[in-house]
């Protein structure tokens, strides 16, 4: 069964993020890694590809606050 990101709430999603990667930098397949959280396989290659970004790093895959207009 494949995972929906929207489903999560901000912080578990980052949580996510930060660990998928913590997986792949010790040595574990992107493919594997995104396989047992049930994502989709592209989905890793998006984050690694963000965390890699000069000057930006890991920070990139934290969690931000939703842009627009507020709740009434």
């Amino acid at each position: 069964m494949k995972r929906d990101g929207r489903t999560f709430d901000h912080q578990t999603l980052e949580a996510i993020r930060l660990m998928a990667i913590e997986r792949v930098r010790e040595g574990e397949r992107p493919a594997d890694v995104i396989a047992s959280y049930g994502f989709n396989r592209t989905t890793i290659y998006k984050w690694i590809n963000a965390a890699l970004k000069p000057g930006v790093g890991i920070n990139a895959l934290r969690s931000t606050p939703a842009t627009g207009r507020p709740q009434r």
